[in-house]
């Protein structure tokens, strides 16, 4: 099964790809431009990750309340139109809360640049290279995806 799990922004959107359990594939995406420009960029990198790699299943981060209103609403215009892309392809997909994965994979830290320095560490330490920041959240959310599809017997 080919799995994508993604940490979307509009900033940079981190991906990874798992084929039979394996990361295949990981990365980020920077689009440029005004707000909706970079969301409909992003949102036709990830149709086009889905359909280069057959992806069967897609986990993406929940959006979670942010101080600032203005990016807690434009994460959620963004996660809409990824799940509307998603319903538009007939692909499977979870939301996954920011907190479950973080603690399913183990990442500690009271603050939010603490958590990415300990979420990159665990991936160096499980693929024996460095990765960037959103590149290594997709990567963990991906392996809490895994354990998911595992506990329903999908894989």
């Amino acid at each position: 099964m080919n799995i994508l799990a993604l940490d979307q922004s509009t900033a940079i959107t981190g991906f990874a790809i798992f084929k039979n359990k394996n990361l295949k594939k990981s990365g980020y995406f920077k689009p440029s431009g005004e707000l909706f420009i970079r969301i409909q960029q992003t949102k036709e990198y990830i149709r086009e990750l889905i359909q280069d790699n057959n992806i069967e299943y897609v986990f993406i981060e929940d959006i979670q309340y942010q101080k600032n209103q203005k990016t807690y609403k434009i994460l959620a215009n963004l996660q809409g139109v990824i799940i509307n892309l998603l319903i538009e392809l007939n692909t499977p997909f979870e939301i996954i809360p920011p907190s479950v994965w973080k603690s399913w994979n183990g990442i500690k830290g009271r603050k939010r640049a603490e958590q990415k320095e300990n979420t990159k560490e665990k991936v160096k330490e499980m693929f024996g290279r460095d990765f960037e920041e959103d590149e290594a959240d997709a990567i963990c959310i991906g392996l809490y995806g895994l354990y998911i599809l595992e506990q329903k017997d999908a894989i």
